[in-house]
This record gives structure tokens, sequence and C-alpha cells, in this order.
């Protein structure tokens, strides 16, 4: 089993989601990717998901509030 600290995964996650918004690149094969990169079991797979879609809502969700307040 791979030693991940939960900086590790708040890195991985920032990572996946700004391919995500910059280049369009998929979730799903972000975290896949950097899942196997780091050797992940399901467990910690489990937490880089949450991470990558509290990431992602709030990078979205934070970006519409400041566009409605322009």
């Amino acid at each position: 089993m791979a030693v991940v600290t939960d900086s590790s995964l708040l890195s991985a996650a920032h990572e996946i989601v700004s391919n995500f918004l910059d280049k369009k690149a998929s979730l799903n094969d972000g975290v896949i990717k950097k899942a196997s990169e780091l050797g992940l079991n399901s467990d910690q797979t489990s937490r880089l998901i949450e991470r990558t879609n509290t990431k992602a809502f709030l990078r979205i969700y934070l970006g519409e509030i400041g566009r409605a307040h322009v």
C-alpha cells in the first residue's frame, strides 16, 4: 500500500482539476491516471475522488460567484 498524505492527495486533486478546467481533460481519466501513478488502493482512490470533486465544485462555484459580482 502506498503511503499517501492528505497534502499529496490535495496536490493531485489540484492538478486534475486544473487539467479539467484549462485543457478540458476528463476528471475521471485524471483520477484514474493519478491513482495509478501514485499506486493508490481503493480507499485512497476514494479520498482522491472526494477531494477532486470538492476542488472542482469550489473552483467552478467561486468562479461563478466572482462573475456574478462583476
